[in-house]
């Protein structure tokens, strides 16, 4: 009967052909934690300080649209990613960042061939000042499926970083 009530749960929040929008904002001073989690936009902040802090996450069907930007003056870190691209920025003195990350997946059929043709599209843009540790990666898929790690940078001090990427299939 559990498990049959969390299924009901899930599919209310997640409905396959409907929409689901999520939109917040915060302002505030002290110990702050929050997180993104859906397959296809992750983001994770903490901070200790002033900060502030916004999320927009859209959902339709088989779309995600993220937004995310966060400002903080204390201690913290920041990560976010896509199944592509993947920035974590810890051990941060002070931040200001913002992601942006895109998945279109479009699925259309020709009755007449019996054929059925998908395109799926992703772009991420991530942006960030701040002072602290900076790892980056971008990943594509390899051989056999497994990942490849396309481009890939290491810093630690005062930083900026302006990065984006786009694939097609």
């Amino acid at each position: 009967m559990l498990l049959f009530a969390i299924c009901c749960c899930l599919s209310v929040m997640l409905p396959a052909d409907g929409k689901v929008e999520i939109k917040e904002d915060f302002i505030g001073a002290g110990e702050f934690q929050t997180l993104t989690n859906y397959d296809l936009a992750r983001d994770r902040s903490s901070c200790q300080g002033d900060m502030a802090y916004g999320r927009s996450l859209i959902l339709s069907g088989s779309d995600c649209s993220m937004f995310s930007g966060f400002e903080f003056d204390g201690l913290g870190s920041y990560q976010v990613a896509s199944p592509e691209h993947f920035l974590r920025l810890s051990e941060l003195s002070n931040l200001s960042a913002t992601a942006v990350i895109r998945f279109r997946a479009d699925n259309s059929e020709e009755k007449e061939s019996f054929q059925q043709n998908s395109s799926e599209s992703s772009y991420t843009l991530f942006q960030a000042s701040g002072r602290g540790r900076v790892r980056e990666h971008v990943l594509s898929a390899g051989p056999k499926g497994r990942p490849i790690e396309l481009t890939s940078t290491y810093h630690a001090g005062t930083f900026q970083i302006n990065s984006s990427t786009r694939f097609e299939a």
